[in-house]
C-alpha cells in the first residue's frame, strides 16, 4: 500500500494485552519489532484503557499475527439495530371475526313440526323465528352465519316421518361444509308437568369446547333473558346432530311449550329478540375468549421464535 502522507494506525492496546500471543511488525518486509507478551495479563477495566498511535512512512505492510483462544460456550452479544423491522408469519395471528362463522341450525321444520305447545303452536315455527333474529344479531357485530334453513322445510328428499334421518344427516351435511367455528341449533322443551319452564344448553359429552360454550351461553341467558332461571347445562351423548358435527356445538331450548305461561313469552316478538340477543352475546364472549387464548399462545410463540 503506497502513502502519500504520514498514515496512523490505531491498535487498542487493551486488546492486543488480553488476546495476542505475540505480534510483529514489518515495514518492506524488514521485522522492525518482535514482542512476546505472557497471556496471563488480567484484562483491564474499560475505563482504563487508552489507545496508541504507530506513525508509518512511506510504503509500509503492516502483519499483525492474532492468536484467539475463545471458548465455545462463551455467549455472544449481537447488538440489532431498533429499526431493523421484524417479520411475524401471518399464521401466529389470532382468529378474527371476518373468519369466524357462526352455524345457526333452526331445529324442524316442514312436516316435522318438532313440540306442540299448549296452544297447539308449532315448535318449529318458533325456532326459526328466534334463529333468523340471532343472525341478524351475530351479522351486525361482524359475525358470518349460515343456516341449515332459513323458510319452513325440511331437509329430507321425501318429506314424511319415516326419513327423518335423512333430514339430519343433512342438516350435519351442511354444519361440516360450512367450515364454521361453532354450531347453535335452536329448539323449544316440553314437559308433563306444566310448570316446568326456563330455557337449558345441552352439549355433547365429549367435547370440552362445546361445554365452554354451553356455560358462556347459560350464563348469557340468566344475565339478559331469564334471570330467574337456575338452570345448568347439561351433558348428552343422544343428540345426532351434535355426536356427528365436527366443531364444538350446543343446542339450546329455549323455554317450555307446555307452560302456558312461558309458550306465551316464547310468542312474543319481543322475548325472541331478547332471547336472540342473550344467545348471541354468549356466541359472542366464547369467541373472543377463545380468540384471546390465540393471541396469547401466538404473543408466546413470537416470543421464542426471537429470543
Amino acid at each position: 500500500m503506497n502513502f502519500t502522507k504520514t498514515t496512523f494506525f490505531t491498535f487498542c492496546l487493551v486488546f492486543l494485552v488480553a488476546f495476542c500471543g505475540h505480534y510483529k511488525f514489518q515495514v518492506n518486509n524488514i521485522l522492525t519489532q518482535e514482542n512476546t507478551i505472557q497471556k496471563e495479563i488480567p484484562l483491564v477495566e474499560p475505563e482504563y484503557v487508552n489507545t496508541a498511535t504507530i506513525p508509518v512512512m512511506g510504503t509500509a505492510n503492516i502483519d499483525v499475527p492474532i492468536d484467539i483462544d475463545v471458548p465455545l460456550d462463551v455467549p455472544l452479544d449481537i447488538d440489532v439495530p431498533l429499526d431493523v423491522p421484524i417479520d411475524i408469519p401471518n399464521d401466529l395471528s389470532a382468529p378474527t371475526k371476518e373468519n369466524q362463522t357462526i352455524v345457526i341450525d333452526p331445529g324442524h321444520g316442514g312436516y316435522d313440526p318438532g313440540k306442540v305447545g299448549t296452544g297447539k303452536n308449532y315448535e318449529k315455527d318458533i325456532n326459526l323465528k328466534i334463529a333468523l333474529k340471532l343472525k341478524t344479531f351475530l351479522e351486525e357485530h361482524k359475525y358470518k352465519t349460515v343456516l341449515t334453513r332459513s323458510e319452513d322445510k325440511d331437509l329430507d328428499s321425501f318429506p314424511d316421518k319415516f326419513h327423518k334421518r335423512e333430514d339430519m344427516q343433512n342438516r350435519v351435511n351442511i354444519i361440516n361444509e360450512s367450515n364454521a367455528t361453532v354450531l347453535i341449533s335452536i329448539h323449544q322443551n316440553a314437559f308433563a308437568q306444566p310448570t316446568a319452564k326456563g330455557a337449558q344448553v345441552f352439549y355433547y359429552s365429549d367435547q370440552s369446547p362445546g361445554k365452554t360454550l354451553a356455560t358462556y351461553v347459560t350464563e348469557s341467558i340468566h344475565a339478559i333473558a331469564d334471570p330467574e332461571n337456575t338452570r345448568l347445562i347439561k351433558s348428552s351423548m343422544d343428540y345426532f346432530i351434535l355426536k356427528s358435527s365436527n366443531i364444538p356445538g350446543i343446542i339450546v331450548e329455549c323455554g317450555f311449550l307446555t307452560n302456558r305461561e312461558e309458550e306465551q313469552k316464547l310468542l312474543s316478538d319481543q322475548y325472541q329478540s331478547i332471547m336472540a340477543q342473550a344467545i348471541g352475546t354468549g356466541i359472542i364472549n366464547f369467541l373472543e375468549n377463545i380468540s384471546m387464548q390465540a393471541t396469547n399462545e401466538s404473543s408466546n410463540e413470537s416470543s421464542l421464535s426471537l429470543g
